[in-house]
């Protein structure tokens, strides 16, 4: 999952998001902080189920309305929106 948030909500963000991620088994991976955009990066094993990945994500969205939260790895770079179906 890829996280973009505005810097100034970046930090709680981070701080509510690595506890779920956690508990769904996932990780941090990375983040970068540029001047009013910073970016998060997580990974989460699909065996947590896409409903509780979603829920998670709905956090970032609720502490930062307007963030952007994507999916890598799970649809085509193609058009976005056809699943790879990979998990199946």
């Amino acid at each position: 999952m890829q996280i973009f948030v505005g810097t100034d909500r970046v930090e709680q963000c981070r701080q509510t998001l690595i506890p779920l991620v956690e508990q769904l088994g996932g990780r941090l991976d990375g983040d970068a902080t540029f001047s009013t955009l910073a970016n998060l990066v997580f990974t989460i094993l699909v065996t947590a189920g896409f409903p509780a990945i979603e829920r998670a994500m709905a956090k970032a969205q609720a502490i930062a309305p307007g963030c952007e939260v994507f999916y890598g790895n799970v649809y085509d770079s193609k058009d976005g929106v056809t699943p790879l179906n990979w998990w199946l």
